[in-house]
């Protein structure tokens, strides 16, 4: 059951393109995948961000003190009603999918 719903930016000039994954998925496709951490915060800031995301580390980048690269920031966008009802999602804004990545 759909408890809430996190609305999240990512700033991909930050993204190590070394990090790029290519991936054959299920359907034959081949996709581009990158590992993320998302932190969640204890309390939300002054931009209403609850969590952090982040590029994920390996057991061994985490080992040695890696720095953190982080990637953007989320916010809580929709929290489910206390029913046995899924949530109504309402997108916040519409905009379409860019295959013009910088990457």
């Amino acid at each position: 059951m759909l408890k809430e719903v996190l609305g999240c930016s990512i700033d991909l000039t930050k993204i190590d393109k070394t990090k790029i994954k290519d991936v054959v998925c299920k359907d034959g496709h081949t996709g581009k995948f990158i590992d993320v951490s998302i932190l969640i915060n204890d309390e939300q800031d002054k931009f209403n961000n609850i969590c952090s995301l982040a590029m994920g580390k390996t057991k061994e980048e985490h080992e040695a003190k890696v720095p953190t690269v982080y990637l953007g920031n989320g916010k809580r966008v929709c929290v489910a009603n206390a029913t046995s009802q899924p949530a109504s999602i309402e997108p916040q804004n519409e905009s379409k999918p860019s295959d013009d990545l910088p990457f």
